[in-house]
This record gives C-alpha cells, sequence and structure tokens, in this order.
C-alpha cells in the first residue's frame, strides 16, 4: 500500500469519525430542544390549571 493512500484513509476515518460526533451532538441538542418544548408546554398548561383551579376557588 502507497504512503500517500494510507494517509488519505487515516484522513477520512478521521472525518467520518468528526462527522459521527457532529450528527450525535445534533440529535442530541434536537432531544433537549423537545424535552425543553415539553417542559414549557406542561409548564404553560398547569399555569393555565393553577389560574382556573384559583379563579374557581
Amino acid at each position: 500500500m502507497a504512503p500517500g493512500l494510507g494517509n488519505q484513509l487515516n484522513k477520512w476515518s478521521n472525518q467520518s469519525h468528526l462527522f459521527f460526533i457532529v450528527k450525535m451532538i445534533d440529535n442530541l441538542y434536537l432531544v433537549d430542544l423537545l424535552i425543553y418544548m415539553v417542559d414549557v408546554g406542561l409548564y404553560l398548561i398547569a399555569k393555565d390549571h393553577i389560574w382556573w383551579i384559583w379563579a374557581c376557588t
């Protein structure tokens, strides 16, 4: 195997690892965003209900 080819393969494997890590971070970010949105939604619903319960008593 030519030394140049080995270096090229190393570069590609490093880039694919980086790409994989970036994809994972992206996915984690999306999951965090989803959880945050659900939390905000639940908070808004609870807030409305607390207001509604307080108004009824």
